[in-house]
C-alpha cells in the first residue's frame, strides 16, 4: 500500500504552490482542484486538491489536502498633480509593514516625498509575508503667474472691470473683498488683491492692482458776461488745486479781460478726466455826454442856464439829487452826473461854469435925507460884480463922518446920531472887480456928495 500523505498550505493570494504525491514510480490521478496524472500538481486556488496513487503491486491509496489563500496588503497610491517647486507624499498605507520604494521613490519607510515627474512604485510586505506593489505617476505643472495689469485710474462716477487672466473651470478665485468670481466691478480707490488656485495642481497664483478714483475738479465760470467798454473783469474758475488750462493760453485759476469773445476752459486732477466750461462775454458801449467844456458866463445876462447831458442813456444821476438829463442853473458851480446805460454802463462828466459879469460902478452926486418924502434918502453906491468894497465920507475938515464895508448900507446923512448940515461932503471909495472884469478901476475913487433939502 503506497504511503499517500499530502499537506494542507496556505499561500498568498496570487501565487501559486505545488502539492506533490512522492511515491516515485506509481500512477497518480489529481481530482478536486487537482489535474493531470503527475506526480505534483500546481495549486493557485483556494479549497481542496485529491490525489490517488497506485502501486506496481496495483494498491491504491488517497491523499486530500487543503489550499487557503493570504489576503494581499491593499497598496493604493493615486496619481497626484503638484505645481512647479513645490513637493508632496506618496503614502503605501498598511501600517506595521515592510516597505520598498522604487522607481522616483526611494526608502523604506511608509511614504515617500515627491518632487519630481515620474513613477512612484512601493513594494508592501504584510506581517503573512504576503507582497503587494502600487505605483502612481506624479505629474509637475508650469506655475501660474496672475496679472491682474497695471495700476489704473477712473473718474468719478465710473466703474473698472478687474479680471484675472487665467481663467479655467478648474482653478478657484478669491478677492480681497471676498468675492469668488474671476472678475469684479469696482467703483471705489484702493487696492485689490486675488488668490487663484488650480483645484488640480493646487497651484497659486497672486496678484494685486491699485484703483485711483479722480476727483472732477468743480469748474463753474457762471453766466455769460456784459464788460462795460473799457473796464474789465475778472473769470473765476473757482478751482483751488489741480490744472487750469483758459483759451486765452493762461493758467492762472482766474483771469482780467477787456474784450467780447468766447472763452473757453479746461481743468482737471489728472487729464484723465477733465471738466469744460464756457463763457461769453460782450462789450457795451458806454453812454456818452454833451456836456459843455468849462464854461464863463453872466447870470444877469442868461438867467436859468441849461445843462444838457444828452438822451443817450438810461438814467441820469446830478451831484444834487436831480435825475433828468438837463439841469437849470442859476449860480457858478461845478456841476457833474452820472450817466448809466441798460447794461448798468456808466460814465462821469462834470462842468465847471464861472460867473463873470461886467463890473459897474455908479456914484450919486447928491441925496435928500431929511426931506420926510422916501425917495433918496440915503447916499448909496450902485454897482455890480464888486468885491472889498470899502466907502467913507468925510467933511471939509477931513473927519470921517460914515463908513461902510457894504454896498446895500448906505449913508442916511447923520454923525453921532445928529443930521449934518446942508451942504457938500467928500467920499473915498476901495472897491474892486469881483472878476476879471474888462472895465479896469483905479483901486481908489474920489468925490463929492451934497446934502441937499
Amino acid at each position: 500500500m503506497p504511503i499517500v500523505a499530502i499537506a494542507n498550505q496556505s499561500i498568498c493570494s496570487g501565487n501559486s504552490t505545488t502539492f506533490d504525491a512522492e511515491n516515485i514510480g506509481c500512477t497518480y490521478i489529481w481530482s478536486g482542484l487537482g489535474n493531470g496524472t503527475a506526480q505534483n500538481t500546481s495549486a493557485s486556488a483556494a479549497g481542496t486538491y485529491t490525489v490517488q496513487v497506485t502501486n506496481a503491486e496495483n494498491c491504491v491509496a488517497t491523499s486530500s489536502a487543503t489550499l487557503s489563500l493570504k489576503a494581499l496588503p491593499i497598496v493604493s497610491i493615486a496619481d497626484q498633480s503638484i505645481c512647479d517647486g513645490a513637493n508632496t507624499t506618496f503614502d503605501a498605507g498598511n501600517a506595521g509593514a515592510t516597505y520598498a520604494w522604487s522607481g522616483q521613490g526611494t526608502g523604506t519607510a511608509q511614504s515617500t516625498i515627491a518632487a519630481t515627474s515620474g513613477v512612484y512604485t512601493v513594494s508592501v510586505t504584510d506581517i503573512n509575508n504576503c507582497t503587494a506593489i502600487g505605483s502612481a505617476q506624479l505629474n509637475i505643472t508650469q506655475a501660474m503667474s496672475l496679472n491682474l495689469g497695471n495700476d489704473t485710474a477712473i473718474c468719478t462716477g465710473s466703474s473698472v472691470k478687474l479680471s484675472s487672466n487665467l481663467i479655467d473651470p478648474n482653478f478657484t478665485y478669491l478677492w480681497s473683498d471676498n468675492e469668488t468670481t474671476s472678475s469684479i466691478q469696482v467703483a471705489t480707490s484702493g487696492t485689490y488683491s486675488m488668490v487663484t488656485t488650480d483645484k488640480t495642481s493646487h497651484c497659486i497664483a497672486s496678484d494685486d492692482i491699485v484703483l485711483t478714483v479722480i476727483l472732477y475738479p468743480l469748474l463753474d465760470l457762471g453766466a455769460d458776461i456784459k464788460i462795460c467798454q473799457g473796464e474789465n473783469v475778472q473769470l473765476d474758475s473757482k478751482i483751488t488745486a489741480g490744472t487750469v488750462l483758459w483759451s486765452t493760453l493762461e493758467t492762472t485759476p482766474s483771469i482780467n479781460i477787456d474784450f467780447a469773445d468766447t472763452i473757453r476752459v479746461v481743468a482737471f486732477n489728472d487729464i484723465l478726466c477733465p471738466v469744460f466750461d464756457t463763457i461769453v462775454s460782450t462789450v457795451i458801449p458806454m453812454p456818452t455826454s454833451t456836456l459843455l467844456a468849462d464854461t464863463a458866463l453872466c447870470f444877469l445876462d442868461q438867467p436859468g442856464v441849461l445843462l444838457n447831458a444828452g438822451n443817450t442813456a438810461d438814467s441820469y444821476q446830478w451831484q444834487d439829487g436831480a435825475n433828468t438829463p438837463i439841469l437849470s442853473i442859476d449860480k457858478e458851480g461845478t456841476y457833474s452826473v452820472t450817466i448809466t446805460n441798460a447794461d448798468f454802463c456808466s460814465i462821469t462828466d462834470q462842468v465847471t461854469v464861472k460867473e463873470i459879469c461886467p463890473t459897474s460902478v455908479f456914484v450919486p452926486n447928491a441925496f435928500t435925507p431929511f426931506n420926510e418924502d422916501g425917495v433918496n434918502d440915503f447916499f448909496t453906491v450902485k454897482g455890480s460884480n464888486l468885491t472889498n468894497f470899502h466907502l467913507m465920507v468925510f467933511n471939509r475938515w477931513g473927519e470921517l463922518l460914515f463908513e461902510s464895508f457894504d454896498i446895500d448900507k448906505g449913508w442916511d446923512g447923520s454923525y453921532k446920531g445928529r443930521p449934518v448940515q446942508i451942504d457938500v461932503y467928500v467920499w473915498k471909495l476901495n472897491v474892486e472887480p469881483k472878476y476879471n472884469s474888462e472895465v479896469a478901476l483905479p483901486s481908489k475913487l474920489m468925490g463929492t456928495i451934497a446934502v441937499v433939502k
